[in-house]
């Protein structure tokens, strides 16, 4: 995946995609523009897969995942109402899809995280690749360790860029819950890290 990201670096990035142009697509779609919803899957595709993969842990079962999540949106296009973020609404469908498939298969619930391939100026030495494995795998344990809701609404706002308007829709939760939930996040992984970081001093 693409989305790994550096755990020191717990910065909120803005949305991947702004919402101007989604709602003018979503209704072309509803009125039966093919293309609209091209561009829509062109938009969108690689963070719903990427937030589908996050999931189930599987890229391929991921694809499988968004692709008939799109195929949904085209079949009860004409029930869209221009109601939210368009954005959070593919989530959901997404979200409702990879639910079920976790309920009728066996698959393993925490992702396996690519190794991080950051920029360096010179070859790492042996302690850097020490340092960033420790740090990597804290920021792992920190993320299993959290419940269910919590790591979803930090990974949606903290590692996908959702606002919290977004997030609060995808998970059907108010936006003060949300809030708190990724700022409990944060703490705890941000804990997690430095307890790493002074050991290593």
């Amino acid at each position: 995946m693409d989305s790994a990201r550096d755990p020191r670096d717990l910065r909120f990035p803005k949305p991947e995609e702004p919402d101007d142009r989604l709602p003018a697509l979503m209704g072309e779609i509803r009125d039966g523009s093919g293309s609209a919803l091209q561009e829509l899957m062109d938009r969108l595709w690689e963070e719903l897969v990427r937030y589908a993969a996050w999931e189930v842990g599987e890229i391929d079962v991921a694809k499988d995942l968004v692709q008939g999540a799109f195929v949904y949106l085209w079949e009860h296009r004409r029930s869209w109402i221009n109601v939210g973020s368009p954005r959070a609404y593919l989530y959901r469908i997404v979200q409702h899809r990879v639910i079920d498939y976790q309920r009728h298969r066996s698959v393993r619930t925490e992702w396996a995280r690519r190794e991080e391939s950051r920029p360096r100026r010179g070859p790492p030495t042996p302690a850097d690749v020490l340092a960033e494995k420790e740090v990597q795998e804290a920021f792992d344990q920190a993320m299993a360790g959290l419940p269910p809701r919590r790591r979803e609404a930090f990974y949606l706002v903290a590692l996908r860029g959702l606002s919290h308007r977004e997030a609060s829709e995808v998970l059907g939760i108010s936006l003060q819950t949300v809030a708190n939930q990724v700022s409990a996040a944060l703490q705890a992984i941000r804990t997690a890290i430095r307890r790493v970081s002074d050991s290593a001093s």
